[in-house]
């Protein structure tokens, strides 16, 4: 390729872009010198190239000579028909256009300065040469090679970040020119991979990429614009469309730019005229412009906003002081500020945020100066911008009120709500509102009620946000030493009439003090009259009395709220005469005489019958304390032995004078001492009428409430050992009828004054009754091995007394007889010779059982190996009697059936027996005869044969009896059986033969 050589610049040639921003333009010169510097190149190349064929350097001048006349006037054909005509090959030719169009570029590189019309000329020459999307690549990329080396590789990074230095223009205006170009002619692929490789040999990232093409086009876009209210009437906003795309900005890349044109074009408009104003035909210019700059009417508002409202904001301050200077003039003042608002053409909701924010403003100001005076304890300075709070709001009410009715503002204008609610106190401490308040309020009670000035007071609160609580507590502070001494200056002149209290009234009224202050002031004032007649337990006197009720009526004050503290102030006097009535008689039961005093005395002191109730609770309580501690004294002196107590109690107990000999607590084992003190209680209740029964109709079980317990006066574990005791006492207690009628109402009263409730009652009880049941029980197991009839109705009497459930002691009954019955057997067994259970025992179970009607088959849980046993033992013991026989033998399912014994075990368990009797039988026999002791072998033999009548068969028989021996059992046998009268015994045959088969013979 020639090389690169300065190029003259010649006459501008060509047409120019036409329209809004790519005015006409002259083409420059360099363009026109690109391609005759070409042809230059060209010949001066082929003097030192001689091996440059011939009719290829022809093509060169003839295609160089084609373009330098006008080259956007030849046609793509044109330059084929070069190609054609000196027969060069397309990759030659192919790089030679491809050259001519990078020379073309580098020509334009040589003036940095960006002119739209080179997009133009570079696609115009595009299309001439007709040069396919991938060689403009190559070209373009060639070109940027080529601007590497002469502007950037021999270039300081001082120059190349300077935006001004004609290295930095060269750079930005080259990889411009290439992004436009092949944007419109490349896929997004093939546009995207020729950027990259641009990117990377410029060591450039795509975001400084782009904002460097960005820089370069915004500017001629800017110029662009510059003529835009000029061109207003003719120009459409698709027109500024097409010139973003020709440079290649995007939408959101011009807003700040079109935003600017809008504001400067607006204010033009408005301060066109004096004073300034926006009159319809600048509406509609600003419309207009708004539609060619494609800007939402939102944004056009705002901005058109901001230029209008400083000027609106001029009216109201003037208007403002107008009305401070002549406050007649208000009508006036608010006509011409409604005359500037349809000046400046303000709808009613730009007006109204205007409005909102400087009536925020004209309370926020003096409000913000108050709080900082009151941190500082400026009272006077702080109060002084108050009152300015006051006067700017009450103004902007005014204000407001007369814009409405102008029509600039309607009613549900945010402007006309700025107030509603208080301001805005996040920021501000609460203590800080608080004490704003009380000194505004102390400042408007300076002069006296009668100049006191309430609805400065009530807009104070709304401003503040004082909640009711907040301002109660305020005026309380403020309002309350003043009413105070008021009424008690009445109070102590006995000036309590109605004119009086009318006076205070209208006082109260007039200061708006609130009703909660009020009641707090006057039941002070009750409360401390009250103290001084009642004072230290004293009882008042009748004439104390009716002081009382006359201020009670004075001062408005309801009778519950008076018997709360009548409750309080006399409880010591009421309650000191309760005591007192119930020691005259000693038990602490108070004489019936005594009722009718203590309720006079309750109404002379003013107690509701709900608190004469709970201090007569209160008394009752106190004298019931040290009858419980001499209670837990006498049920410990009952429980512990004299070391134990001593202790306790730390004291040397000395002789129990009482106590048992030899037994081991302190006092008779039936706390004679303990129960002594129970009924005493007991009585004490009943005379007091400290319960009350409540009796349900459909089981007539009655219920008891007590006035007072005694829950809280010891442990609850220690009462309810305290009630154990007791039950267990009262069950072995004897005496009189009286005494027996005693314990019977303290059984029915002790736990509820205890303060144990019905559940636990009942499970206290149902323990006790099982122990008490389960010895007795078994005691009469183990003494008679049965229960009577007579028995049983002592039973009864221990269920009835002790409230045990029928089903609860019906199965503790069958539990305990089961378990007596189960450790005879135990016993019975673990005491028999080697295990040995014989049939005596069996039976005896199975009678014992039955008595109870206990079926032993299930109910004793006994195991299939010990039933079997049983049923064995006793099956043998019969046998053996002769009671069961061959004859018989369903006797013998009875047994098995009575011990619940499975067929299969029943027929394994007695072959087997059956079989160990007759081996058995036959060793002895043996034994005996080769003893000479026939007689005792006969009746050996005699038992088996007993046995063996049931299954007759052969048995395997001990190994050391030998066949002689069995023939000598037999021979013996048989010669025991023999009749000498020649008679034949059927039996005896039978037995023989039997005998026979046993032995196998």
């Amino acid at each position: 390729r020639p090389p690169q050589t300065p190029i003259p610049r010649g006459p501008a040639v060509g047409g120019g872009a036409r329209g809004l921003v790519l005015a006409p333009a002259a083409v420059p010169a360099a363009a026109i010198a690109g391609v005759g510097g070409y042809v230059a190149s060209i010949a001066s190349a082929a003097g030192r190239r001689k091996l440059v064929i011939k009719r290829e350097e022809a093509a060169m001048f003839a295609l160089a000579n084609l373009l330098e006349a006008d080259y956007t006037s030849v046609a793509p054909s044109q330059v084929q028909d070069v190609q054609k005509m000196y027969g060069v090959p397309d990759e030659q030719f192919e790089e030679m256009v491809i050259d001519i169009y990078k020379k073309f570029i580098l020509a334009m590189l040589k003036d940095p300065e960006f002119k739209t019309s080179e997009l133009k000329e570079l696609e115009a020459l595009k299309d001439t040469l007709g040069l396919t999307a991938e060689q403009l690549s190559d070209a373009f990329y060639e070109t940027v090679e080529s601007v590497f080396r002469t502007s950037v590789m021999w270039t300081s990074t001082k120059d190349l970040e300077d935006p001004d230095s004609i290295e930095r223009m060269t750079v930005d205006k080259c990889i411009y020119l290439a992004s436009r170009v092949l944007t419109k002619v490349d896929t997004e692929e093939g546009h995207e991979y020729t950027m990259s490789r641009c990117r990377k040999l410029l060591s450039l990232d795509q975001r400084e990429f782009e904002d460097r093409c960005l820089n370069l086009a915004q500017p001629l876009y800017a110029k662009a614009l510059s003529v835009v209210s000029e061109r207003l009437e003719t120009l459409t906003a698709d027109s500024l469309v097409k010139a973003r795309g020709s440079l290649g900005i995007a939408d959101n890349e011009v807003i700040e730019l079109h935003t600017k044109t809008f504001t400067d074009e607006a204010k033009r408009v408005v301060m066109a005229t004096t004073p300034p104003s926006l009159d319809a035909a600048g509406v509609a210019r600003l419309a207009k412009l708004r539609e060619v700059l494609a800007i939402s009417e939102e944004d056009s508002r705002f901005m058109t906003n901001e230029i209008v409202v400083p000027v609106y904001c001029d009216a109201i301050d003037e208007v403002l002081e107008t009305i401070d200077d002549d406050p007649d003039s208000f009508d006036g003042a608010i006509s011409s500020l409604v005359a500037r608002q349809q000046e400046l053409s303000m709808s009613s909701e730009a007006a109204g945020s205007v409005i909102l924010s400087l009536v925020q403003d004209m309370v926020n100001e003096p409000f913000e100066e108050a709080i900082r005076f009151v941190r500082l304890d400026n009272s006077k300075g702080a109060v002084a911008r108050l009152k300015d709070m006051v006067y700017s709001k009450e103004t902007a009410e005014i204000l407001l009120d007369k814009l409405v009715a102008a029509g600039a503002l309607t009613e549900d204008s945010p402007a006309c709500h700025a107030l509603e609610g208080g301001l805005d106190l996040e920021a501000v401490k609460e203590a800080d509102l608080t004490s704003a308040y009380r000194l505004f309020l102390a400042d408007s009670l300076n002069e006296g009620a009668d100049d006191y000035d309430q609805d400065s007071v009530a807009i104070m609160g709304e401003l503040l946000s004082m909640t009711p609580e907040k301002t109660v507590s305020v005026y309380n502070e403020v309002c309350g030493p003043m009413l105070r001494a008021r009424l008690a200056e009445g109070i102590a002149a006995d000036d309590l009439g109605e004119d009086a209290k009318k006076a205070n009234q209208a006082f109260v009224a007039k200061l708006q003090i609130p009703a909660q202050v009020y009641e707090e002031v006057t039941a002070e004032l009750y409360k401390n009259k009250l103290a001084a007649c009642s004072g230290g337990g004293k009882i008042m006197t009748l004439e104390e009395r009716s002081l009382l009720d006359k201020m009670r009526e004075f001062l408005d004050l309801p009778l519950e709220k008076c018997q709360k503290m009548h409750r309080v102030s006399c409880a010591g006097a009421y309650v000191q005469a309760v005591q007192e009535a119930m020691g005259a008689g000693g038990s602490g039961v108070i004489n019936t005489d005594y009722y009718a005093g203590l309720t006079k005395l309750a109404d002379r002191l003013l107690l509701g019958e709900d608190d004469q109730r709970a201090l007569f609770n209160d008394a009752v309580k106190a004298r019931l304390q040290p009858m419980m501690d001499e209670l837990l004294s006498q049920f410990e002196r009952s429980v512990l032995n004299k070391q134990q107590l001593a202790q306790k109690t730390g004291k040397d107990q000395g002789e129990d004078l009482i106590a048992k000999e030899g037994g081991g607590a302190l006092g008779l084992e039936s706390g004679a001492n303990m129960m002594l003190e129970v009924v005493n209680m007991v009585d004490f209740y009943e005379g007091n009428n400290l319960w009350e029964g409540t009796t349900d109709e459909a089981t007539n079980a009655t219920t008891y409430t007590y006035r007072v317990d005694a829950k809280g006066m010891a442990e609850e574990k220690m009462l309810e050992e305290v009630y154990r005791q007791f039950t267990v006492s009262s069950f072995q207690a004897r005496g009189s009828p009286g005494q027996q009628k005693r314990y019977a109402l303290a059984q029915t009263h002790f736990a509820g004054i205890l303060g144990i409730g019905a559940e636990r009652e009942a499970e206290i009880k149902q323990d006790i009754g099982k122990v008490v049941y389960s010895n007795y029980v078994k005691q009469l197991l183990t003494s008679k091995g049965r229960i009577e009839q007579q028995d049983m109705q002592f039973l009864v009497n221990i269920q009835q007394v002790l409230k045990m459930e029928d089903e609860f002691c019906f199965e503790l009954l069958g539990k305990l007889q089961k378990n007596f019955l189960r450790e005879q057997i135990d016993k019975a067994i673990g005491g028999a010779s080697a295990g040995k259970i014989t049939g005596e025992l069996a039976k005896s179970v199975r009678d014992r059982a039955d008595s109870m009607g206990i079926d032993v088959r299930e109910e004793l849980k006994l195991d299939m190996t010990l039933k079997s046993d049983l049923f064995l033992a006793e099956v043998e013991s019969a046998i053996k009697s002769k009671a069961v026989t061959v004859d018989n033998k369903e006797l013998i399912e009875d047994f098995q059936d009575a011990w619940g014994i499975p067929n299969d075990v029943a027929t394994k368990d007695f072959t087997r027996m059956v079989e160990a009797k007759c081996i058995a039988g036959v060793k002895s026999a043996s034994q005996d005869l080769n003893n000479s002791n026939e007689r005792s072998a006969v009746r050996y033999i005699d038992e088996l044969l007993g046995y063996a009548q049931f299954i007759p068969q052969a048995v395997q028989h001990d190994a050391k009896v030998s066949k002689a021996d069995k023939e000598k059992v037999l021979a013996t046998y048989t010669a025991a059986k023999a009749s000498f009268d020649g008679d034949t015994d059927p039996e005896v045959t039978a037995r023989l033969e039997l005998l026979s088969t046993v032995l196998g013979l």
